[in-house]
């Protein structure tokens, strides 16, 4: 982080895992990603669940890091979905330097159908994120929305194992129940969720809400990714080194270390029998 800040830091374009990639002072994700020093874990259980994918649909794309990796892995179909303006037109322009042909980006936020909603992105040369709803500092716009079911009907009928990850900052429940069951069993092979639990006021109620209904693709299975009693310098050498991964909980534990707020945010995950 402050290396971040050097004053006299300038943007440039590196190759990152075989991708073009651009690094802005000051921009987190740009600099978290692709030298490793943020969702290790995540990135792991990423590209074991792509592998056999033949489309991808990353829901909260941000800069389209897991789009670029759908994409090196050869997935043949790639939709990101991202609302914030300045956001998706950067992701364009990597789709383009990478010759990503098959990546199609959607500047719109998804919900539980087609529709609009405000979104609040910050008050920031470059905005990273933003949420759907009317509060919250920052600047507030009317988006697009697209349900689940909406994104899924843009792909090719044949693709019949699809991966899908969300990280859609507190309505990850909304866009999977704008998703149809019978199409989570037959075309949805894996789905890898962000769950930002600060963003409910009953995470663990949350939580199993949101487990319950993607059942229908498989057994759910909650990963943890930090750790509260190791330090920022231990836990930057774990994740630098590879050595922090993601690991699964069991339920009862899930459930105490998420209503004592131990825990900030945990992943999801749901994989098709034999995917």
């Amino acid at each position: 982080m402050a290396l971040m800040e050097v004053p006299w830091l300038r943007p440039a374009i590196a190759r990152f895992a075989g991708i073009v990639w651009p690094v802005f002072p000051r921009v987190e994700s740009t600099w978290s990603l692709p030298f490793g020093v943020k969702d290790r874990g995540p990135q792991a259980i990423f590209r074991s669940i792509i592998r056999g994918a033949d489309a991808f649909i990353d829901g909260g794309a941000n800069l389209g890091w897991y789009s670029c990796l759908a994409a090196v892995a050869g997935v043949g179909e790639i939709i990101a979905v991202e609302p914030v303006p300045q956001t998706a037109r950067l992701l364009k322009h990597m789709a383009r330097w990478n010759h990503f042909a098959r990546l199609r980006v959607l500047q719109c936020a998804m919900g539980d159908g087609r529709g609009t909603a405000r979104f609040v992105v910050p008050d920031a040369p470059f905005p990273e994120m933003g949420h759907v709803g009317a509060d919250g500092e920052g600047r507030a716009r009317d988006v697009q929305v697209l349900g689940l079911a909406d994104v899924l009907g843009m792909l090719a009928a044949e693709r019949r194992r699809i991966v899908v990850k969300l990280d859609v900052e507190g309505h990850e429940l909304t866009v999977v129940r704008g998703g149809v069951p019978g199409v989570f069993r037959d075309r949805i092979a894996g789905m890898m969720i962000e769950v930002h639990l600060g963003c409910f006021d009953e995470p663990v109620e949350a939580l199993a809400d949101l487990a319950g209904a993607i059942e229908c693709i498989g057994s759910p299975m909650v990963m943890i990714p930090d750790d509260p009693g190791v330090g920022p310098l231990a836990r930057f050498w774990r994740n630098a080194t590879g050595r922090f991964p993601l690991r699964p909980a069991a339920d009862e534990d899930v459930r105490r270390r998420v209503a004592a707020r131990e825990i900030r945010e945990v992943y999801l995950l749901a994989r098709r029998a034999g995917g």
